[in-house]
């Protein structure tokens, strides 16, 4: 009876010491499929932002994101920002600082600027009697 117990007790070490070794392959058979809806890890950007904005400073955005994405997180540009100098498509990198202009006072008392609906008005024709 003790020799059956002892031959139990090393197969079974040796069960485990086999399956301890190979548990990479074991492992790998049984891992989880990540699921399709899953989040994954985004890498993040960070960037300044001041001058003519709401609410100025530092941001966080998704790498690839646009200037337009940080002024809509800044909460926006104010009535005075110059968006004439500005390319809202321009791709953000990483400790990107951005400085959004202010109008210069000509522009804002609308002076060197067409108004907005010109018409053209045919001479007049004189006749005398």
């Amino acid at each position: 009876m003790r020799k059956k117990r002892f031959i139990l007790f090393v197969l079974i070490i040796f069960i485990t010491g086999f399956l301890w070794k190979n548990r990479n392959f074991f492992l790998k058979r049984f891992k989880k499929k990540s699921h399709p809806l899953r989040i994954e890890k985004v890498e993040k950007i960070s960037s300044y932002i001041s001058g003519e904005v709401k609410r100025p400073g530092i941001y966080y955005l998704k790498k690839g994101s646009t200037l337009q994405d940080l002024i809509y997180k800044a909460g926006g540009i104010t009535k005075d920002a110059d968006t004439e100098k500005i390319s809202l498509n321009r791709i953000l990198k990483d400790r990107d600082v951005v400085k959004i202009p202010e109008k210069s006072f000509l522009k804002k008392i609308g002076i060197g600027k067409a108004p907005e609906k010109t018409y053209m008005i045919e001479p007049i024709k004189i006749v005398e009697e």
